[in-house]
């Protein structure tokens, strides 16, 4: 009878099936006891507080701990966060959550808004430039000749001069400046002609590089760097895109795995719990032994280090899918829900497939050939930095004087008269030295860029033939470890109907009980790696857009704009682990802790002569 109980326990709880995964971490009960945790704590602080040593340990086990009570009100296996209901979370729904949320993504969005400021800054340098000045001045000396008609015995002259011009860079370096002066002079000599004097020029300056600073591509070279930076900061968004999206659905798997592997630890311990109640039964009755009995609690206070471990890792994987996601930094920490682990076989593509997508799509690659592109811009400046500086210029201009501002510049435009200059000037270096190791160093950068780029798509390649072979080998392996599960069931059954019988020991029962939860950890190892080579190959090959209803449009459209401001949280705000499910408190050490340099020891061994 109790075998058979034991029988539909395990079958019921077999965590391969869906519908045994928990709806959280803490959802699943031993038992449906209600009693209190504090008989638990204290069966364990009695379990503690008994030597570790001999036959006494087994004895005191026996006699002074329940480990079925214990088990019974542990807290990790309580309903203790019934009260709070799961989010139920599809892995599309949490590819969007990420997209929207996840903070490495939005500070990678900024970049094309910073770059596309860049491109403006270069192309400012080609923008009208106005520019004005206004001076004043006098002058106060004694007069040089008996001529100069100064009655005070000093001559006094003032000068306001106001400037006015425009000028403008082009992008084949052409400079080109157009200037207005008005000069106002006074003075007190009685032998000046105007008195106030009016001076006007209305003029022009061009100056053009011949050699060193020519042509589009040399004054242009800002603005193309800029725009190369541009492309390089989408290429980067969506290199981070497909990084995001891979992770996301590699935690989410790790999390499902997670939760499927707590699933079958509790399965183990629920079934390790019936064993014991079925060999204490077997012992009243004298079917079994106190060894039996002693080796089904050992079993049982395994099982539980399993739980509570599976716990740790279930609470760190769901941890990592919201640091993805981009929801760990909230106030709240409300309990995920993902889908089971898929069972399904996988399709592998053709490698000649797989590669080919991945040298068209491989972000890296088209990021180092931005730099490559970027490169090329500096070589070309530093080529024409070689040449000579050789520039020519010419200016003219009209000019009136009066004994009026209007009326200066109407004589003006009348040409009374002019001005103009032309010229060539040259600069060279001595030997040219520092451009021409400019020169080498730019081609040099090239070069080395190339070779970075060959080696990012050899890279890409090997790990290319390494998540394909992955996906190879791991349908094979989740083949067998089917076949090994299957066998592994059928041959822990018969075993405990051998034990039943009588005509096997009890650890002959617990061998076929590890031998077949080793086979469940290995499919769902097997059915993990599987699904997370499948994902590495999709990021690789370019399909992992496609594969979950994507279009560069559509994610370019959300991602490829600066997301809004993000504030920091506040310290009383954080949230913190929610440690009170392990329902323990903290050490309180000794009044006296520290006094001696061997009060470690003494905290635990007690004082000296104890231990010696």
């Amino acid at each position: 009878m109790l075998g058979a109980f034991v029988a539909l326990t395990a079958q019921a709880d077999d965590p391969q099936s869906p519908a045994t995964i928990p709806a959280s971490p803490m959802q699943t009960e031993v038992s449906a006891s209600d009693e209190a945790v504090e008989p638990g704590r204290a069966a364990l602080d009695a379990w503690n507080a008994s030597s570790p040593s001999g036959p006494s340990f087994i004895e005191g086990l026996s006699a002074d701990l329940d480990i079925l009570e214990l088990v019974r009100n542990s807290p990790l296996v309580m309903d203790i966060d019934a009260d709070i209901a799961p989010m139920q979370m599809s892995l599309r729904e949490s590819i969007d959550v990420a997209l929207a949320k996840n903070l490495g993504l939005s500070i990678t969005r900024y970049s094309p808004g910073l770059a596309q400021d860049n491109i403006t800054v270069a192309e400012a340098a080609f923008d009208p430039n106005l520019s004005a000045s206004l001076t004043a001045g006098e002058n106060a000396s004694p007069p040089s000749t008996s001529l100069a008609g100064v009655a005070s015995g000093r001559a006094i002259n003032a000068d306001q001069q106001f400037n006015l011009g425009v000028g403008k860079r082009f992008t084949t370096g052409t400079e080109v400046a157009l200037e207005t002066r008005l000069n106002r002079g006074t003075t007190n000599s009685t032998n000046a002609l105007l008195n106030p004097d009016f001076s006007s020029r209305l003029g022009f300056e061009v100056r053009q590089p011949l050699l060193a600073g020519f042509g589009e591509a040399v004054n242009l070279a800002a603005v193309t760097r800029a725009q190369i930076g541009l492309r390089s900061s989408r290429l980067t968004v969506r290199r981070e895109v497909l990084d995001l999206i891979a992770n996301v659905e590699i935690a989410y798997w790790n999390l499902a795995a997670a939760r499927q592997r707590q699933a079958l630890f509790i399965s183990n311990l629920r079934l390790a719990k019936s064993l014991l109640e079925e060999n204490i039964e077997r012992e009243r009755v004298g079917l079994a032994t106190r060894l039996d009995v002693l080796q089904a609690e050992a079993s049982l206070a395994a099982r539980s280090e399993e739980v509570i471990l599976s716990q740790e890792t279930a609470d760190n994987a769901e941890d990592r899918l919201r640091s993805v996601l981009g929801i760990l930094y909230s106030e709240t920490l409300q309990p995920l829900d993902v889908e089971p682990l898929p069972e399904n076989d996988p399709l592998l593509p053709p490698f000649r497939e797989s590669v080919t997508g991945a040298l068209a799509s491989d972000m890296e690659s088209q990021i180092q050939l931005e730099l490559i592109g970027q490169l090329e811009v500096d070589r070309v400046v530093a080529t024409n930095n070689t040449l000579p500086d050789l520039d020519v210029y010419a200016g003219a201009g009209i000019l009136g004087r009066e004994s009026n501002a209007t009326v200066a510049y109407q004589s003006a435009f009348e040409t009374r008269g002019y001005d103009w200059n032309v010229g060539l000037e040259l600069s060279l270096p001595w030997g040219m030295r520092a451009e021409e190791a400019r020169l080498r160093s730019s081609v040099r950068s090239i070069y080395r860029a190339e070779t970075q780029l060959a080696e990012i798509q050899q890279e890409l390649l090997r790990r290319l033939r390494l998540a394909w072979r992955s996906i190879a080998s791991g349908r094979e392996r989740l083949a067998t470890t089917r076949a090994s599960l299957r066998l592994n069931a059928e041959s822990f059954e018969q075993e405990r109907a051998r034990y039943d019988a009588g005509l096997s020991n009890f650890r002959n029962v617990l061998e076929a009980q590890r031998d077949f939860d080793d086979a469940k950890l290995r499919h769902l190892s097997a059915l993990y790696d599987l699904r997370e080579a499948v994902v590495l190959l999709a990021r690789l090959d370019g399909r992992l857009l496609a594969r979950h209803g994507f279009t560069w449009d559509e994610v370019d459209d959300d991602t490829q704009t600066s997301p809004d401001p993000i504030a920091a949280l506040e310290e009383e705000l954080w949230p913190a682990p929610d440690f009170q499910r392990f329902n323990a408190d903290p050490a309180e050490l000794p009044a006296d802790y520290g006094a001696t340099p061997n009060a470690l020891i003494e905290t635990y061994l007690g004082p000296e002569e104890t231990y010696e």
